[in-house]
């Protein structure tokens, strides 16, 4: 019976509000969140409009609980596109 009792991840993110995955799927839920999973090593990851993915290995123990703090950085802005402007001769 105790190997069938899950343990609990409360996963906060920065910036809050980040779609919660587990193991690669989507929870449905939303940072922060408090995930009940069973024993063994999962990736809890976050995925957050205009940032970087972000994820960590965390091993859930029977019965426990934790906390994962994951923090998602903006991605970067595109590089500036060179626009070919019109030759205009100055007399």
């Amino acid at each position: 019976k105790l190997r069938e009792k899950p343990g609990f991840v409360i996963v906060e993110s920065t910036p809050g509000g980040a779609t919660v995955f587990v193991d690669g799927q989507s929870t449905g839920l939303t940072t922060p969140a408090e995930v009940q999973l069973p024993a063994g090593d999962h990736v809890i990851g976050i995925e957050a409009a205009g940032h970087t993915k972000a994820q960590q290995v965390v091993t859930v123990l029977i019965g426990s609980r934790q906390n994962v703090s994951l923090a998602a950085l903006p991605e970067a802005a595109p590089e500036p596109q060179a626009v070919a402007l019109p030759k205009v001769d100055v007399q």
